[in-house]
């Protein structure tokens, strides 16, 4: 193991071991690799992830869909963008949630797109070493986003289903953005930097973010102390190739 995994192991080790009872953590299901790899079979059900938060993203079982949790409850978003409320047995393979607790916020000016948003956030954070949540609610003139449709085994990793995915836009439109930044060193656990998934204000429309403008909207930080990973235990997990050997 290189040094820069020693750190990010250690880093990782740490945040687990102070976790608290409180709601200050974000609790996720599986790794980003495990996904990347094609491991799409579900061993949690959302009324056991729902526990642990009320704000989230992931997916659901075989790749079907993104998943937006908000206000305490989840939504999949379909290959064709629409939503449906996923029942409480279903499963997930990947996911993040949290209790949001807004530490800061922001006004978001008219003309801002994604990238300007993700400056400004940096500029507000004490640290690019933590975890956040982020909320952005308002109007936009622009959202793009692709979502997945389910996935049959034998699976296909990931980046290639992701290159067939054509993207949907949304003009003009009403909504939120759940989403977090995790820093760099969780490369291979979480996707490093931002990362939102979109529901319109009617909850008929969504997916994963891409680009974004906004019209008037406001931002809001959530500052997350502790992290605790629910690795799955299954046999496509056990035997797959992560880089860690046997």
């Amino acid at each position: 193991m290189n040094s820069k995994r020693m750190v990010a192991a250690w880093m990782l080790f740490s945040l687990m071991l102070h976790a608290s009872d409180g709601k200050d953590i974000v609790w996720q299901v599986s790794t980003l690799d495990a996904l990347m790899t094609g491991i799409y079979d579900g061993e949690v059900l959302l009324r056991d992830a729902g526990i642990h938060g009320d704000f989230g993203i992931g997916t659901y079982q075989g790749l079907n869909g993104e998943m937006v949790l908000v206000d305490g409850r989840f939504h999949q978003v379909l290959a064709d963008g629409s939503v449906r409320i996923p029942g409480p047995e279903t499963r997930t393979p990947f996911a993040a949630v949290t209790f949001f607790d807004q530490d800061l916020k922001a006004c978001l000016e008219a003309g801002m797109d994604y990238p300007a948003v993700q400056k400004l956030a940096d500029g507000m954070i004490p640290t690019l070493n933590m975890i956040y949540a982020i909320r952005i609610r308002g109007r936009f003139s622009m959202v793009r986003t692709r979502s997945v449709p389910e996935q049959a085994r034998p699976y296909k990793p990931l980046a290639g289903i992701l290159k067939e995915q054509p993207a949907l836009e949304h003009r003009e439109v009403e909504g939120v953005m759940v989403g977090f930044r995790f820093p760099a060193w969780f490369a291979g656990i979480q996707s490093p930097g931002y990362h939102f998934h979109f529901l319109t204000r009617d909850r008929d429309r969504g997916g994963h973010v891409l680009e974004f403008k906004v019209d008037k909207a406001e931002m809001e930080l959530d500052v997350t102390e502790s992290f605790h990973l629910a690795l799955p235990k299954q046999p496509d997990f056990y035997n797959a190739d992560l880089g860690g050997g046997k």
